[in-house]
C-alpha cells in the first residue's frame, strides 16, 4: 500500500510587504505544511509574527539592525557589514538544512542571490513571487522616478538595466515566478499570475455600519503619499465637500497594522490610489475583508479587463484618475451599490483567496503542479502607462529614456511588441 509523500519544509521571506508573507506562512501551517516565516528588513508597519523566532534569525535581525543603526559611522558600519555577512551565512546553512522549499520575496534572498547555485546545487525548490518596484520598469514606476527623490533620467536607464539583469538572474535559477501581469515586463518567460493564486487574509469585520445620517467616513492610508496620489485625493475630497457633500476624510500614515484595521471598522469605504496598475492588493484587500469597498484608480483598466474576464477579476470600485470625483460620490450617495460591492469583495477575499484556497494553490506550485490559465506570457502585454505616475509625466519619462539610451535602454529587446509599444507611447500614441 502506498504512502502519502512527505509534506515539504518551506520556508517564506527574508522579507515583509504588507503582511502577504507572513500571512502565506501561516496559511501554510494550518494546511499542515511546516513552515517559517523570516522577515530582516524590520517593517515599519510591524505585521503579526506567529511563533518563537529560531536563533540564526534573530541573529541576522540583530546584526541588521545594527548595520543601519551605524549608517553615518564609517568604520562601525563596516565592522558590522562583515557582522552582517557572517550573520547571513549562518542563517544560511540553517535553512539550507532544514528547508526544501524557499519562497523567497521582492526578489530578495539569505545572501543576496549569491546564495542561488548553492540552494540550486542541493536540489531546493525556488518561487519567487514579485510585487511591484522589484520588477516594474524603473521609467514607469513613480516609487523610483518620484519627483522628491531628484533622479535624473541616466538614473532611471541604469536602474532598468539592473533590473533587468536580477531579474534574469533569478529566472535562471528559479523553478517559479509569481508576479502580476501589468508589471511583467522584463520577464522572458510565462510567469504565474499572483491574482490566480491570491492573498492569504484571515476575514475580520462584518457589514458596513449602517449610518442615521452624518458624515460618509473614507478612509486612506497611503505607504506613500507621492506614488499613491495623495494629495489629489485630498483635494478631491475636499472640494466635493466645498460643494455640499458630507464626507469625511481619515488619512492614516506611518502606523501599526493593528491601528489600519480598526481604523477599516470605522470607515465607510477606502481610497486606496489613484495610479494603480493592480486591482487588489494590500489595503483594499484589508478593506475586502472588513466588508468594506475601495476605489483603486489608474490607467490599466482596459489591460486588466482583458486579462481577467468576468468574475475573475478582484471586484473593487476602478476609476481612470480623471474620474476619481465620480467614483468617491458614486461610494458615498449609492448606499445600496456600496454595500454591495463591500459584501462582494469580502466574498471574494472569503473564498477565492481564503488562506487555505491560497495555500493549496502553493502547494501545486511547489509540486510542479501549475495550472495552465495562472500562467500569463510577458510577450502579451501592452500596458505601459506604470504606476505612481500621471500619464504625462510617464510618457515624458519614456520619451527622454528613448532620447537618450535608444530602444536598448528599455530593456525590452527580446519582446520586440512590448518594446514597440513603449515607442509608441512616447510618441503621443
Amino acid at each position: 500500500m502506498g504512502t502519502e509523500p512527505a509534506l515539504p519544509r518551506v520556508f517564506v521571506g527574508p522579507i515583509e510587504i504588507a503582511g502577504y508573507y507572513s500571512g502565506l506562512a501561516e496559511a501554510l501551517r494550518q494546511a499542515g505544511l511546516d513552515a517559517v516565516s523570516v522577515d530582516l528588513s524590520g517593517h515599519l508597519f510591524r505585521y503579526a509574527q506567529v511563533g518563537r523566532t529560531p536563533w540564526p534569525v534573530r541573529a541576522a535581525t540583530a546584526t541588521r539592525k545594527r548595520l543601519e543603526a551605524t549608517a553615518t559611522h564609517r568604520w562601525r558600519h563596516r565592522a558590522w557589514m562583515v557582522g552582517d555577512l557572517v550573520a547571513r551565512a549562518l542563517l544560511t546553512a540553517w535553512a539550507t538544512a532544514r528547508f526544501d522549499v524557499f519562497i523567497f520575496g521582492f526578489g530578495e534572498t539569505l545572501f543576496h542571490r549569491r546564495d542561488l547555485p548553492l540552494l540550486r546545487l542541493l536540489r531546493k525548490r525556488l518561487i519567487f513571487v514579485f510585487n511591484g518596484s522589484d520588477a516594474r520598469p524603473s521609467y514607469v514606476d513613480g516609487a523610483e522616478m518620484a519627483a522628491s527623490l531628484g533622479r535624473s533620467i541616466d538614473d532611471a536607464i541604469r536602474l532598468a538595466r539592473r533590473k533587468k539583469a536580477r531579474l534574469r538572474q533569478i529566472e535562471r535559477y528559479a523553478d517559479v515566478i509569481v508576479s502580476q501581469p501589468a508589471f511583467s515586463h522584463f520577464f522572458e518567460q510565462p510567469i504565474v499570475d499572483f491574482f490566480r493564486v491570491g492573498i492569504p487574509w484571515t476575514v475580520g469585520g462584518s457589514h458596513l455600519p449602517r449610518r442615521d445620517g452624518g458624515a460618509i467616513r473614507i478612509l486612506h492610508s497611503p505607504s506613500n503619499p507621492e506614488v499613491k496620489g495623495s494629495e489629489r485625493i485630498r483635494s478631491t475630497v475636499d472640494a466635493l465637500r466645498a460643494a455640499g457633500h458630507a464626507l469625511e476624510l481619515v488619512e492614516l500614515r506611518g502606523v501599526p497594522n493593528d491601528q489600519v484595521r480598526a481604523e477599516i471598522e470605522r470607515a465607510d469605504f477606502v481610497v486606496d490610489q489613484i495610479y494603480s496598475d493592480a486591482p487588489m492588493v494590500g489595503f483594499a484587500t484589508e478593506a475586502a475583508a472588513a466588508g468594506r469597498p475601495a476605489i483603486v484608480g489608474g490607467y490599466a483598466w482596459p489591460d486588466l479587463d482583458d486579462i481577467y474576464p468576468g468574475a475573475a477579476m478582484p471586484p473593487v470600485e476602478p476609476c481612470h484618475p480623471d474620474h476619481l470625483a465620480e467614483a468617491v460620490l458614486r461610494l458615498a450617495t449609492d448606499s445600496e451599490h456600496r454595500r454591495s460591492l463591500g459584501d462582494r469583495a469580502r466574498a471574494f477575499v472569503t473564498t477565492a483567496w481564503a488562506p487555505d484556497a491560497v495555500a493549496a494553490r502553493y502547494l501545486s506550485l511547489i509540486r510542479g503542479e501549475i495550472s495552465p490559465d495562472w500562467l500569463f506570457d510577458p510577450r502579451r502585454l501592452r500596458y505601459v502607462r506604470g504606476v505612481g505616475l500621471t500619464e504625462g509625466r510617464a510618457r515624458e519619462i519614456v520619451a527622454e529614456v528613448l532620447a537618450r539610451g535608444g530602444r536598448q535602454a528599455l530593456q525590452l529587446g527580446d519582446k520586440p511588441d512590448v518594446e514597440q509599444a513603449f515607442v509608441d507611447f512616447a510618441e503621443g500614441g
